[in-house]
């Protein structure tokens, strides 16, 4: 089998994982975008968890309703 038929009959590579959300322990992964809280250097898989974990330590004071009509 020559080189190029079995890269194009490989799986892509695994992606790198270069943490875990703070919140919920998800795996985070290289070239993804992820909520940063910045005076606690905190990485989370999304805004949910960010909120979620503020939520619980008392750390989100005001939370902004959006309503669609």
């Amino acid at each position: 089998m020559s080189d190029y038929d079995r890269w194009k009959t490989s799986p892509p590579p695994e992606p790198d994982v270069v943490g875990k959300c703070h919140y919920c322990g998800t795996e985070l992964y290289v070239g993804c975008d992820y909520a940063h809280d910045r005076t606690e250097d905190e990485w989370f898989c999304d805004n949910d968890c960010f909120a979620q974990h503020k939520r619980e330590i008392g750390d989100l004071v005001t939370e902004t309703i959006i309503n669609r009509r």
